[in-house]
């Protein structure tokens, strides 16, 4: 497990994660101020096994890959990216029975709604690079 570095300038990640075990193919939308995306899970085994966190993501999902992630400026713009993706991903369409924080940000995998998600994070990442390379000159 890594160091769990976070943005300490008011930053945060979105990422869009793929979530496996022998039963369930899911996909995850979130927010973290973790640096790398995967240390979010890290994090919650590891208050998981602290006691802190009443379950962790790797018990349940023994697969767990990011399949996508960007940097935004604020919480609140990672909120409402967050919840573009979730409003295109349409309601929740599967119930887990676990206290796991996050979990309404999980639905079912479908191509549908990984394009959605990809579509946003990389229109996203091109809104920032024209940003960048406007505020350099």
């Amino acid at each position: 497990m890594g160091k769990f570095l976070r943005f300490n300038n008011g930053k945060y990640k979105i990422y869009l994660a793929s979530l496996k075990n022998s039963e369930l193919n899911l996909l995850k939308i979130g927010i973290t101020q973790f640096v790398d995306a995967e240390d979010r899970f890290n994090w919650n085994y590891k208050e998981y096994t602290r006691g802190i966190e009443p379950e962790a993501y790797h018990n349940l999902f023994p697969e767990i890959t990011i399949c996508d992630s960007v940097i935004v400026e604020n919480k609140a713009q990672a909120e409402e990216i967050e919840a573009k993706i979730l409003n295109g991903w349409g309601a929740k369409d599967f119930w887990l029975e676990s206290q796991l924080s996050g979990i309404t940000e999980l639905r079912k995998y479908t191509s549908q709604r990984y394009a959605i998600a990809k579509s946003i994070i990389t229109k996203v990442k091109n809104e920032t690079r024209t940003k960048t390379n406007r505020d350099s000159r």
